[in-house]
């Protein structure tokens, strides 16, 4: 757990960095929408995904299928577990978040069901009567109907808030609500979520001066009367700071070949996505692979007299069942990853001698927290194995085993 917030957290710095300093300040609004939208729910979904990807030096790999090591839940002795307290935490604080989008949500749908309404052309028009201002939510604009506003004013309102309403942002808003709420302590969800609802009223704002004056228009959203809603899930027409929306509606237009910046993000997901969600030059081979590359790689050993490629693998004295039997049995869960709630996998390299004994460990990818001196605590403690078999002789080889922590 640890390790994924960890690593969603530096996707997160890494793409809202890219954004402030490239797109901000740019007029491409339609493209900073769906950056801001898409970037929070690639940097929480790389992290989870793993692929693997053999290393051209063929290392041989085997892999261990995952096992539970010890209770992971089981609470201390003094009856108090720091991870189960900050998990309850956690969950109450996400019921909370939940419970108050349905309370506003049903408080819309309320208003949607007892106001006056008139059927329009993609969208209905619903009567606030005074009591609240224009603000559109999915295809329900609600209109303040006593607002001592000219005819001229009125329009450009209804068109501002058409857009959002074409655009499906509340669409956008409800995916950011449902991110606060698993993510509510991660405070880049709610740097994301206000710079996309400025991108919001840019482009609305955009979508009224195809037909209308800057100078107009900007006098009426200065001098407009409506107050601000506090509902997360709708749009209003003075919702964004005012300041913002007036830079932008005098900013020249971004030329349209400063758009080649958008290609930056090609080497940035590249970057990422090999960082978190692939392990390089630890892969698994299928028969055919392996066999595949021995005929490409020649058997030799390398210059440290250890073998990555042999004719005839090492193995377990009684194989791979009795050998996983022994972890199984023996892997214990550090009591600082139970409490810190960390889990992922260990890989660890080591050396099966001429013998079949075990040496030369090293752990090339861990999660810290004692997992991985387990991991090599047991398996140095495993029984020995059958040497590996190269130009018709005992040989060292070289073997990567993945460990799977993994908390219940």
């Amino acid at each position: 757990m640890i390790n994924y917030l960890i690593e969603s957290t530096i996707c997160l710095v890494v793409f809202y960095g890219l954004y402030v300093f490239l797109f901000r300040k740019e007029t491409f609004f339609q493209r900073n929408r769906y950056y801001l939208v898409f970037a929070p729910i690639l940097s929480f979904m790389l992290p989870l995904f793993s692929f693997a990807i053999t290393g051209a030096n063929g290392m041989s790999e085997l892999t261990l299928p995952e096992f539970n090591t010890g209770d992971p839940i089981a609470e201390a002795e003094n009856g108090f577990n720091l991870f189960t307290a900050i998990l309850g935490g956690y969950g109450i604080v996400s019921l909370i978040l939940f419970g108050k989008l349905l309370k506003q949500t049903s408080q819309i749908l309320r208003l949607i069901k007892n106001a006056r309404r008139e059927e329009k052309q993609g969208y209905t028009l619903i009567f606030t009567e005074g009591e609240m201002p224009a603000f559109s939510f999915f295809n329900y604009l609600f209109w303040n109907n006593k607002a001592d506003l000219s005819e001229e004013e009125q329009d450009k309102i209804l068109k501002h808030e058409l857009a959002h309403i074409k655009d499906r942002h509340t669409i956008d808003l409800f995916l950011f609500e449902f991110l606060k709420i698993i993510f509510w302590f991660h405070p880049l969800v709610y740097l994301f979520k206000r710079e996309l609802v400025d991108q919001h009223e840019f482009i609305a704002d955009a979508f009224v001066l195809k037909n209308s004056d800057q100078k107009s228009y900007t006098r009426l959203i200065v001098n407009s009367l409506f107050k601000e809603l506090h509902l997360n899930v709708v749009h209003s027409f003075n919702q964004s700071p005012i300041k913002k929306r007036i830079i932008m509606i005098q900013k020249t237009k971004t030329p349209a070949y400063w758009g080649i910046k958008n290609l930056l993000m090609l080497p940035v997901l590249a970057i990422l996505f090999v960082a978190f969600a692939c392990n390089t030059n630890i892969g698994e081979l299928s028969d055919q692979e392996e066999i595949a590359l021995k005929n490409k790689l020649e058997v030799k050993p390398g210059k440290d007299g250890i073998y990555d490629i042999v004719e005839v693998n090492a193995k377990p004295e009684g194989d791979f069942e009795g050998f996983y039997s022994f972890l199984k049995t023996n892997m214990k869960y550090p009591n600082q990853a139970k409490k810190m709630g960390i889990e992922g996998k260990v890989y660890v390299q080591f050396v099966i001698d001429e013998n079949g004994n075990l040496g030369d460990f090293n752990v090339l990818k861990g999660i810290g927290a004692g997992c991985d001196k387990e991991a090599v605590r047991v398996i140095k403690a495993s029984p020995a194995w059958t040497p590996a078999i190269a130009d018709n002789m005992s040989v060292k080889q070289r073997i990567v085993l993945p460990v799977n922590f993994k908390l219940h």
